[in-house]
């Protein structure tokens, strides 16, 4: 039973900050912790609270998983186009996607005629 709470209370924390990924991951195993206590119990009335809490949390877990899904389906992809001049000089790769690498990014797509 520490567990489940343990996790359901870091997982309650998360959610606060808005650190929705973290926060789904410690409901899911929250929520996994108080099933094997649902299924322990012995005591009808220790059961329905039990399953009162698994079925609150469960529907926020289910909620802040429609949000991630939204939230990512929202994601800005940025489009720059820069024109080098023939026999311009000084552009590298490091110069070009400098900028790209002031924020986290998950992935850089180039097109270069020059190098396919």
């Amino acid at each position: 039973m520490k567990d489940a709470n343990s996790n359901l209370k870091t997982a309650v924390f998360l959610d606060r900050e808005k650190n929705y990924e973290d926060a789904l991951g410690f409901y899911i195993t929250g929520l996994n912790d108080l099933l094997i206590q649902i299924k322990k119990s012995t005591s009808s009335v220790l059961t329905e609270l039990l399953r009162a809490k698994f079925k609150t949390y469960a529907q926020r877990a289910e909620e802040i998983k429609e949000e991630i899904k939204k939230a990512e389906g929202e994601k800005i992809l940025n489009s720059t186009v820069i024109k080098i001049q023939e026999n311009e000089k000084g552009w590298d790769y490091e110069k070009i996607f400098n900028v790209c690498f002031d924020t986290p990014f998950e992935s850089v797509v180039v097109e270069d005629p020059y190098t396919s």
